[in-house]
């Protein structure tokens, strides 16, 4: 919106207040960006104790470990991103955030892989198990955590093509910030910027559409502004 109203003229583009609010609003993206990058590994190690200690899974997360943890992640996130935008203008920070984004790619990659060689190789020890209540019970409790993983995993691809394109702009700025070929992709930075942005729109319709208790609860909320609306 404020890219929109400085290319109008509405907002100047140097302006005290217009640098400040500039700042506040990368300040929370950089937030974001990192808040969903710390996010997505915390989730990932809940879902592997979740799938393969499940008897011990309640012993391992307390509530003040899980307190503690997402403590530690937002103010980790804030401070960080305080600082990104502080030093930014410098290529090292940029290079940096670039760097932290692969590397955070790679491990989230090869984490998910390793748990997905691990689920199948606990697949076959609940087959070879004798039937019984507790097969039952172990193949129930290893598909619910392999639903989790699935959703996971869309909700990590959902994230790479809406950041994807960002720091790939920000790739190019540092690599070839003169090039006319490169101009042509740096001229769709707003359009960068509203993908990223749309980040916050898609995930609560990838947890709707794989969740059953929230597709219900969308639908009866739903339902009821139809109602409502309707008596108006």
């Amino acid at each position: 919106v404020m890219i929109m109203f400085a290319d109008v003229g509405h907002l100047r583009k140097v302006g005290y207040l217009e640098l400040k609010l500039d700042d506040v609003v990368d300040s929370l993206l950089c937030m974001s960006f990192l808040g969903s990058i710390f996010s997505f590994l915390a989730i990932a190690g809940d879902r592997y104790i979740t799938i393969f200690h499940a008897l011990r899974y309640h012993d391992i997360m307390t509530l003040q470990r899980t307190g503690a943890i997402l403590g530690v992640i937002w103010t980790t996130c804030g401070v960080s991103a305080v600082l990104m935008v502080r030093f930014f203008d410098s290529n090292l920070i940029m290079g940096c955030f670039v760097v932290f984004f692969i590397i955070s790619l790679v491990i989230i990659y090869f984490l998910y892989v390793y748990m997905f060689i691990l689920s199948r190789v606990h697949a076959r020890r609940i087959a070879a198990l004798p039937g019984g209540s507790g097969k039952h019970q172990h193949l129930r409790r290893w598909g619910n955590g392999m639903r989790g993983i699935m959703t996971l995993t869309i909700l990590f691809g959902a994230f790479m093509v809406c950041w994807a394109p960002f720091f790939l702009h920000l790739i190019i700025l540092m690599v070839c910030p003169m090039n006319p070929y490169c101009e042509c992709y740096r001229s769709l930075f707003e359009l960068h910027v509203v993908l990223l942005m749309s980040h916050a729109l898609i995930d609560p319709g990838i947890y709707a559409f794989r969740i059953p208790e929230l597709r219900h609860t969308f639908r009866r909320m739903l339902l009821c502004l139809n109602w409502r609306l309707s008596l108006t």
